[in-house]
């Protein structure tokens, strides 16, 4: 078991089901995605302090994953310069002097110089709010600038704008300031890889479907556990949407560690987390650290156990004529080939070779239905095999005998009703006649 997670891990081996079909696949899953190759990259030289030049990678292409760790790098960059806060406090003291001007309490020198200090204090914000937006562009290789200069000129140059919690503002300019840069990398961030609802997605992602691989040994799961949750405050989420409901949460808050305990304990094997509350009895982790060293420490006992098991289920002798149960995945069993020089059993019977050649190999002599062992046909030529109609019901024998009473008796009266009408012509014949000769004779 490695220190590490195995860079040929794959993603069925740590998931449970298809993220996809759970509300859409979140932009940076367990197994890690390299896409773009840092040796070959264009660098920025850039002064973290006074004293300090240090070296960064520009970004092209590559990952959802590599995009988000590329602009960790660029805020962390900024904290280092002390770029936000600076700003921050400089905008209260700016804020303070222009209250102190609206009241009208200073004339003449004073006022003079309360005014140059505030022009100072409004041009000290805007150079240290444009650092922060070229150090953005510095990390940028040259073929991407041009689309982020797109998005800040949209974002914060342009009438109209989504403001935080996706509340609307027409008829005004955002404004080049902290909160335009983090709309504007937001924005920069949806229009390559990542989705409007990342951090749900993410979330929604290492709720359920998670889970411990077992070629990943338990201490990088936890740390890949706990990066993966780091990256949630830096993706969007819904509430940013414009038309976002007041009562939606905001999704950009990590887990905390009671949560995230929770997550991990559930995205262990089943034997796993059963030997952790076995060991550790009734309680609540709430440190995902301790949690953690619990954990390690628990592990080669679960793999020990887990090998005895195994080495059981494969020593259990298999019972004579027992066939391996079929799942309705499995395919269609095929008939055994022939081994190749093993010839096929021909076919013959004793009585047909005699008598009737032509069909001697088509079964053998035990099968044969044509003839006796004398040499007489089973069944006669012209004649109804013996017991041929057996399976015919006594019922449908009785009902075809009276079918056939019945109609010889309806044709004896068709017959007797003939005759009766034949003697009635006769008669009316004879008279008409007797009538014509009296009638001569007079």
């Amino acid at each position: 078991m490695t220190s590490t997670v195995p860079t040929d891990l794959k993603h069925s081996e740590c998931e449970r089901g298809d993220p996809a079909k759970n509300g859409g696949a979140p932009p940076i899953r367990f197994v890690v995605e390299t896409l773009a190759s840092k040796e070959d990259a264009p660098t920025a030289s850039i002064y973290t302090s006074e004293e300090v030049k240090e070296t960064f990678h520009k970004f092209k292409e590559g990952s959802a994953e590599e995009m988000i760790e590329h602009v960790r790098t660029f805020w962390e960059i900024i904290r280092k310069l002390d770029l936000e806060d600076y700003y921050e406090n400089t905008s209260l003291i700016l804020e303070g002097q222009k209250h102190q001007l609206s009241e009208g309490n200073i004339h003449g020198r004073e006022l003079r110089e309360l005014k140059e200090s505030i022009d100072s204090t409004a041009l000290d914000l805007k150079k240290t709010v444009n650092r922060a937006f070229k150090t953005f562009t510095d990390l940028l290789d040259a073929d991407v600038v041009q689309k982020w200069n797109d998005i800040v000129k949209k974002e914060c140059r342009t009438k109209g704008y989504v403001g935080p919690d996706g509340v609307r503002v027409n008829n005004r300019k955002r404004g080049e300031t902290f909160e335009g840069l983090r709309a504007s990398i937001r924005t920069w961030l949806r229009q390559i890889v990542v989705p409007q609802d990342g951090a749900e997605r993410l979330k929604r992602y290492l709720t359920c479907q998670v889970k411990k691989a077992s070629r990943v040994a338990v201490v990088p799961f936890i740390d890949r556990m706990l990066k993966l949750n780091s990256y949630i405050e830096d993706l969007p989420c819904l509430k940013d949407e414009e038309g976002a409901p007041d009562i939606m949460p905001r999704a950009q808050d990590p887990f905390n560690d009671m949560e995230l305990c929770t997550h991990i304990l559930t995205a262990l094997p089943s034997g796993f987390s059963v030997a952790y509350w076995a060991r550790k009895g009734k309680h609540f982790p709430v440190d995902v650290e301790k949690l953690k060293d619990d954990l390690e420490l628990i592990e080669p006992e679960f793999q020990q156990k887990q090998k005895m098991m195994d080495s059981l289920r494969n020593k259990q002798p298999e019972s004579k004529g027992a066939t391996k149960k079929r799942s309705l995945d499995d395919p269609i069993p095929r008939k055994p080939r022939q081994e190749q020089g093993k010839k096929r059993q021909a076919k013959l019977c004793q009585h047909c070779a005699k008598w009737s050649p032509n069909v001697k190999n088509t079964h053998n002599t035990a099968q044969c239905r044509k003839w006796n062992a004398d040499g007489t046909k089973k069944y006669k030529s012209g004649g109804s095999a013996k017991k041929t109609n057996a399976h015919v019901s006594k019922d449908i024998k009785e009902c075809f005998a009276q079918m056939r009473r019945d109609n010889a008796k309806f044709l004896k009266k068709l017959a007797k009703g003939g005759k009766k009408k034949s003697k009635r012509r006769r008669r009316k014949y004879s008279d008409s006649e007797s009538d014509s000769d009296s009638d001569d004779s007079e």
